[in-house]
């Protein structure tokens, strides 16, 4: 195999590496988003049936970016 041939081929294994590493990050990110969507709801409805915190019980609700 030429060097360049070599460097190609690193090229490739690298990029194999990466996507393989984006897929598991995009994973991660959906399992991430699907439990706050979880989290976000659960609170929602402890809100809906009254039950909420005073400021010495807890933190503040954070503002979500949107």
């Amino acid at each position: 195999m030429t060097h360049e041939q070599e460097v190609l081929q690193q090229f490739i294994s690298k990029r194999i590496e990466l996507l393989r590493s984006s897929e598991e990050l995009r994973s991660q990110l959906q399992q991430q988003a699907e439990l706050l969507l979880r989290v976000e709801g659960a609170i929602e409805a402890f809100g809906l049936i009254g039950i909420e915190l005073t400021a010495a019980e807890g933190p503040a609700p954070a503002e979500t970016p949107e």
